[in-house]
């Protein structure tokens, strides 16, 4: 009885023995796989987060990079023009120098030289602020590339209130400044934007001329194209008659030119070039 009673826990003890080693077995079978998978999807989606910030990184610093490229690019490109500009401008020192002693001085005795003062000063005596008044631009007429240099009025004297071309100047084949031509009040000048001009002048209320020119570079001049004028005659309904000049660089004025009916204003405000690059002279001696 004693022996089977010791069999007997000697079995159970075995039975115990197994039972507990097989527990740890089965968990430690079950969990390190699922651990091992666990740190695998956790390294993959840190190594996607750190290449995902990196492409972001990235494309901003592209983004940046190119900002700054563009930037720059619209820097230098308004330094060029500007600088292109101011060279341009340079060619004319002589001139603008001038203009310069003419305002301050209000005389236009420094500008006897250098052609006809007379729409200069009467903007300069006329306006407020002479240097706010007195504009400079630089126009390629001809398109042969030399710029011609425009002094400009910025001053209603009598007509449309627009800049009217007060000088003109070019440089001939040896670099040296001509004048163009020149206008005035009653003698006024008009560029226009297909790079004609247009001239209205008066000696009186009944004499009017008005002439279409154009720049002939070779002799660097203006000349008229076409000429109309009145010299104060009148038709049967008493309109002023306006005469078409058969010689338009030479019109008679006596009536033997050709009577083209009662004289109108030509409405030539659409097509005026407008100088909108026109630098005034309180801000181009600021430089």
């Amino acid at each position: 009885m004693k022996k089977q009673l010791v069999s007997a826990v000697l079995l159970a003890a075995l039975a115990l023995t197994a039972c507990n080693g097989d527990k740890p077995a089965e968990t430690s079978a079950t969990e390190a796989p699922a651990t091992k998978a666990t740190e695998s999807v956790e390294t993959t989606e840190e190594s996607k987060d750190t290449e995902e910030s990196k492409d972001t990184e990235e494309s901003k610093d592209t983004e940046e990079s190119k900002d700054t490229e563009e930037s720059k690019d619209t820097e230098e490109s308004k330094d060029t023009e500007s600088g292109a500009k101011a060279s341009g401008f340079d060619k004319y020192k002589e001139i603008t120098d001038k203009v310069k002693e003419v305002i301050d001085a209000k005389d236009p005795n420094p500008f006897i030289d250098y052609g006809d003062g007379v729409g200069l000063m009467e903007v300069i005596m006329l306006a407020e602020d002479p240097y706010a008044a007195i504009k400079f631009d630089l126009v390629d007429i001809d398109k042969n590339g030399t710029e011609e240099l425009f002094i400009l009025g910025d001053e209603d004297m009598g007509n449309v209130n627009l800049l009217s071309v007060l000088n003109i100047y070019t440089l001939d084949g040896e670099g040296k400044v001509r004048p163009v031509t020149s206008g005035w009040a009653r003698n006024r000048l008009q560029y226009l934007k297909d790079g004609t001009f247009f001239r209205r002048g008066s000696a009186s209320a009944d004499t009017v001329v008005v002439e279409f020119q154009k720049y002939i570079p070779e002799e660097m001049i203006v000349t008229s194209t076409e000429c109309y004028y009145t010299t104060g005659e009148k038709d049967s309904d008493g309109n002023m008659i306006m005469y078409k000049a058969k010689n338009p660089a030479a019109p008679s004025f006596d009536g033997s030119d050709e009577n083209v009916g009662p004289y109108e204003e030509f409405q030539i405000a659409d097509d005026i070039y407008t100088f909108d690059s026109a630098v005034s002279a309180k801000d181009f001696y600021k430089n």
